[in-house]
């Protein structure tokens, strides 16, 4: 939760959720801020659990582990600088564990990777025992000297758990999805060794504009990556093969305004929208049919269904923010209606002068007015 750090929730009841503790975000002493970044402050930014511990990506502050044993006191008794500083320059924007390997999306450091030997490790000092906090970072976590230098900033690391850790997806910005195989050795199904994974390198990329976030989901045989593209919306890719990634045809999804993030579980894409809160989609297998039913009147849309032209098929009404009104005709079918780009309704005349247009908030419904058989 941004400079209020890690918050625990409890979701037990989804419809009366309740903060049951949390922690202030890593702030190590000597951080050094981006260039240019004076202003900015460590931040919870991402989090990713593993049994007890959760992994927080704190910005500037560098990667934190967080004892979550009891949720009330995260870190009860324990160093909260327990973590690992991003390389000067970088900043700690995505996390993904996968064993003892922790993989961080580093903004414009790219692709760290973390082994972690011992989660809480002390030191005696005297009579007392402290936690062991090194200049970089943590006794107990070592930088692999993996580091691949993405062309964008890295704000996301996703890893495909079918072929374990042997491609590793990251959301860079301007970019794009970057695949990197990081298993030199090519055996699926086994763990990467520490030495392979210094040779790790870029297999393919997929160009977006602002890719924010990245998820990997199995679908049968096909693996899809759902990628997040800022003001673009989300945007789906096969990458069964990963070193010959695949857009999927009209998989391109628009939120209202920004898309920062993106998750998919049980038939459901739940979509972060930066102005919007959350918005929440199908999933259905590729090519998506819903991506392509996609129509947009800009802002607060008031769709209204009729068959204008009795083909049997529903088009489409729909007002706007500025008070206009649009027609959407129904290009596919009833059970997979296909709607062209619409247009907004003119009233006499031909100029854009002429459209229909009832000030604000526009929201046109269909009747026969004066009973004369004829729509209005």
């Amino acid at each position: 939760d941004g400079v209020k750090g890690l918050r625990v929730v409890n979701i037990t009841d989804p419809k009366s959720p309740k903060e049951t503790g949390g922690l202030a975000p890593r702030n190590p002493q000597g951080v050094k801020k981006p260039q240019g970044d004076e202003g900015v402050q460590p931040g919870a930014v991402d989090v990713y659990v593993v049994g007890n511990y959760a992994f927080v990506a704190c910005g500037i502050g560098g990667m934190q582990i967080v004892d979550v044993t009891d949720p009330t006191k995260p870190n009860a008794g324990k160093d909260d600088r327990h973590g690992f500083d991003v390389p000067q320059g970088g900043i700690a924007n995505g996390v993904y564990v996968v064993g003892n390997h922790v993989y961080i999306a580093a903004g414009n450091a790219g692709l760290q990777v973390l082994e972690v030997q011992d989660f809480f490790p002390t030191t005696v000092v005297g009579t007392a025992t402290i936690s062991s906090i090194g200049t970089n970072g943590s006794t107990g976590i070592i930088q692999l000297g993996v580091v691949v230098d993405t062309p964008g900033c890295a704000m996301d690391v996703w890893i495909n758990p079918a072929v374990t850790e042997q491609y590793v997806y990251v959301a860079d910005e301007k970019g794009g999805l970057q695949i990197i195989d990081i298993n030199t050795n090519n055996t699926p199904g086994v763990n990467v060794s520490n030495t392979a994974m210094t040779d790790a390198a870029i297999a393919a990329t997929t160009s977006f504009e602002d890719a924010q976030n990245v998820f990997i989901k199995r679908q049968g045989t096909q693996t899809i990556a759902y990628v997040s593209d800022g003001a673009n919306g989300f945007q789906m890719v096969n990458v069964t093969d990963p070193t010959t990634p695949v857009r999927i045809p009209g998989a391109s999804y628009n939120t209202k305004d920004y898309t920062s993030a993106i998750w998919v579980q049980d038939g459901y894409i739940y979509a972060a929208d930066r102005m919007a809160g959350m918005a929440i989609f199908d999933d259905y297998n590729p090519p998506n049919l819903q991506a392509q039913n996609l129509v947009s009147v800009i802002f607060y849309s008031t769709p209204h269904i009729f068959d204008l032209d009795e083909d049997g098929f529903c088009d489409m009404l729909s007002g706007d923010e500025h008070g206009y009104v649009w027609f959407f005709h129904n290009q596919g079918a009833l059970s997979h209606p296909s709607f062209n780009d619409g247009f907004r309704i003119r009233g006499p005349g031909s100029s854009s002068s002429y459209l229909f247009d009832v000030n604000q908030y526009s929201t046109p419904q269909v009747v026969d007015w004066n009973g004369d058989g004829v729509k209005d």
